[in-house]
């Protein structure tokens, strides 16, 4: 949870510190626009492949393939 703070301690996009790791290729992260309510993440990391369609992320991380409904509220969670 460190790692959604403003300034974290552990900078994932430190230059001099690169991660090394094997990932998925997932699409970008998509915070759709259904009709009446925006998907929204503030203070969070969203991973690629997940949806936020009209739902609120806050202060949370968000895994791969994820979905977050419409009038859904996630807040200080990690959903993997």
């Amino acid at each position: 949870m460190d790692l959604v703070s403003v300034s974290p301690v552990f900078n994932l996009y430190d230059n001099n510190w690169p991660l090394r790791t094997w990932q998925h290729q997932y699409p970008l992260p998509n915070l759709s626009l259904p009709i009446r309510a925006m998907g929204v993440a503030l203070d969070s990391i969203v991973a690629g492949g997940s949806v936020i369609s009209g739902g609120r992320v806050q202060k949370s991380v968000i895994g791969n393939n994820v979905r977050v409904n419409s009038y859904s509220e996630v807040s200080d969670s990690i959903i993997l």
